[in-house]
């Protein structure tokens, strides 16, 4: 009378224990519907990282790589929504460069994913640098924050019409982001201009650029005398803006008889941005220069004052990046 019961029991404990983990363990898809955290901080595949300092290329977890990006390139002062926002920013950017996904990898590094070069991409810090840069007293308290802001938005990732986004961002917009287009010929559905009011605590928000007409033909290399003649004949501005790009900054530029490209004047005259104003004197011209950076994608002082107002990471990446939706790297 006992063989019954008995055979339940162990019918329940083989349900238990082999038919519910098949069910729960599914395998893993990639992209899916969004989740807060998950993965733990090592989880994942291994980014092949180049060192431009020692020339050395080593292998690194993909949670701790967006661990030393978000520390390089945010201030740990910043609201924690802030450096969400940036860490998702910083994985989307690197996994759509990891060969293991499909991505090219570095094309000057061949044996790796990306580099630690922020000429050419996301800088990225190891904690002995950080050390360094914050001061032994604060590395405790600012690690903690930036290891906090990556392991709770763990393996999420900006998509749009499910693919991963191109991603930018920069330090102050001025105001106005960027077209992507105005600056890298190439227009982003989601890269496009939007108003920006949260960068006004920004220290770069407004820059003064005062440069002599000699130091315009320097730097333009134009001949001498030039600018200084054109400007003595007082007939027509010396230097003018003839169009503005989408994002409220120099798209042509004429100065003296040369037409340029708003981009090249602010290389040329390693201006904060192309986001400038021109006045005039018989000595030579002052620019109002407002923002810092190419001012496409995320303003990262935008970002910290919307979430100073109570936004939270979803919303700002929203903001910057209309239409972009953001998912796990990973379903369980």
């Amino acid at each position: 009378m006992l063989r019954r019961p008995f055979a339940t029991l162990l019918l329940l404990l083989f349900l238990i224990c082999v038919c519910l983990p098949v069910l729960v363990v599914r395998g893993c898809t990639f992209y899916d519907t969004p989740r807060t955290g998950g993965l733990t901080p090592h989880a994942g595949p291994a980014v092949t990282l180049r060192r431009v300092s020692n020339g050395t290329t080593e292998e690194i977890s993909l949670e701790e790589y967006v661990k030393g990006v978000v520390a390089a390139e945010m201030p740990a002062l910043f609201h924690l929504e802030a450096l969400k926002a940036q860490a998702i920013l910083a994985r989307t950017y690197v996994v759509r460069r990891m060969r293991v996904f499909g991505g090219a990898g570095d094309p000057e590094h061949p044996a790796a994913d990306i580099s630690d070069d922020p000429t050419r991409g996301q800088a990225w810090l190891d904690q002995d640098s950080l050390k360094e840069r914050w001061g032994i007293l604060h590395f405790a308290g600012y690690w903690a924050k930036i290891c906090r802001a990556v392991d709770e938005t763990a393996g999420i990732v900006a998509t749009y019409g499910g693919d991963l986004i191109e991603v930018a961002y920069h330090s102050t917009c001025g105001g106005r982001t960027e077209d992507s287009g105005a600056v890298w010929q190439a227009s982003l559905p989601y890269l496009g201009p939007v108003e920006c009011s949260w960068d006004r605590h920004s220290p770069h928000q407004a820059r003064l650029v005062s440069l002599t007409w000699q130091e315009l033909e320097r730097k333009l290399g134009q001949q001498a005398g030039t600018l200084s003649v054109a400007a003595a004949g007082g007939k027509s501005a010396v230097v003018t803006v003839l169009s503005r790009t989408a994002g409220d900054r120099a798209n042509q530029v004429r100065i003296g008889d040369l037409t340029t490209t708003g981009v090249d004047v602010r290389r040329a005259l390693e201006l904060p941005s192309a986001r400038f104003w021109v006045s005039e004197s018989s000595k030579g011209a002052t620019l109002t220069v407002k923002g810092y950076g190419h001012g496409v994608g995320m303003c990262q002082y935008g970002a910290d004052g919307m979430a100073t107002q109570g936004s939270k990471y979803q919303n700002i990446i929203a903001h910057y990046f209309p239409g972009v939706s953001l998912r796990p790297i990973f379903r369980e």
